[in-house]
Formats: structure tokens, sequence, C-alpha cells
């Protein structure tokens, strides 16, 4: 073959060819496409549309009719009122018992004890002057307890002397006797 019937032969069998036509549009779209729906106007929308009426309504309701009348919904809550006013019926009698009682328990705690003090007892010295070192007020530190210590150690000695005294007592009646103690012979 010559080199100049190449093209000539090439472009007869272009030409031969039927060309292949493509559209840009048809009514198939291939496997996996789903037919068009028909869409809804949703329900935000429809949530909305029946919310408006409703609102409505609802400020219809609250209103007033008369002068003096409160409106049909204030009315009809109030009928589920009535348990209020039988907790506050309530609550005034317990108010009353609370105060009749802690009256009563102020005239028993003060009877039989206005002649003589309460004596609250200290069992060890050093609680009486125990305090932080750090963020005291001034003056804090200069209380003077000398005279307090000391009655408490005057105190604490009488006591000691009557449990000795009582100590002493049973050792002679023989209530403490060391026969289980002592080895016999």
């Amino acid at each position: 073959m010559s080199i100049a019937r190449r093209p000539a032969l090439s472009l007869a069998r272009r030409l031969a060819r039927p060309q292949q036509r493509r559209y840009a549009s048809h009514d198939s779209h291939g496997p996996g496409h789903a037919e068009p729906v028909n869409e809804s106007l949703g329900g935000y929308f429809l949530g909305t549309a029946l919310l408006i009426p409703a609102v409505y309504g609802l400020w219809a309701l609250s209103q007033t009719s008369g002068d003096d009348e409160k409106p049909i919904l204030t009315r009809w809550m109030q009928k589920f009122d009535d348990w209020q006013e039988e907790y506050n019926r309530r609550d005034q009698l317990h108010a009353t018992l609370t105060q009749q009682a802690a009256d009563d328990y102020i005239l028993f705690a003060n009877t039989g004890q206005t002649s003589q003090r309460r004596k609250v007892p200290v069992n060890n010295i050093e609680s009486l002057s125990v305090y932080s070192p750090r963020n005291q007020q001034a003056g804090w530190t200069s209380i003077d307890l000398s005279k307090l210590i000391a009655h408490v150690e005057e105190e604490s000695k009488e006591q000691i002397e009557k449990d000795k005294a009582r100590y002493q007592k049973r050792v002679a009646d023989g209530f403490y006797s060391n026969e289980w103690y002592e080895p016999k012979q």
C-alpha cells in the first residue's frame, strides 16, 4: 500500500461507520434510580399552620368577658386550686403548734435551774486555750485564763480526793480483796 492511500482508506472507514447518537435527556436514568415522588408541604409547615389558630384560641380564652369576671381559662384552672387552701390551713396549724411547743420547751428548760447555774465539765484544761495561731484578731491571745485554770484544777483535785476516799473506804470494807491474786502456801 502506498503512503497516499492509507489516509484515504482510514477516512473511508470512518465515514462508513454509523455515528452513535447521544441525547442529553432521556426517560431512564439507569439502575438504582427511584421514580420521582410528589413532595408534601412537610411537618413543620403543618405544625405552624395548626399552631397559629391554637394560639389565637388560647388568647381568646384568656380574655375577660366582663368587668369583674376572670377569664375562662383562669376560672377553669382555679377549680384545681382547692388543695392550696387545705395546705395553707395545715401550715398555719403546724406553725401554731410549733410555736406552742417551743414556748413549752423554754418553760420546762428553765424550771428549777434559776437558782443554780449549769455546769459543763471540762475534761482537760488545754481545751480552754486551743485556738489557731494565725488569722486572729488583735488582742485574742491576751485573755487571762489563769483564774479559770486554777478553778478547774481545784475542782479536779477535789474530785480526785473524793475518789481516793471512796476507794479507801471500799478497800477497808473488803470490796477490793486480793485473795485470788495472792499465792497460796
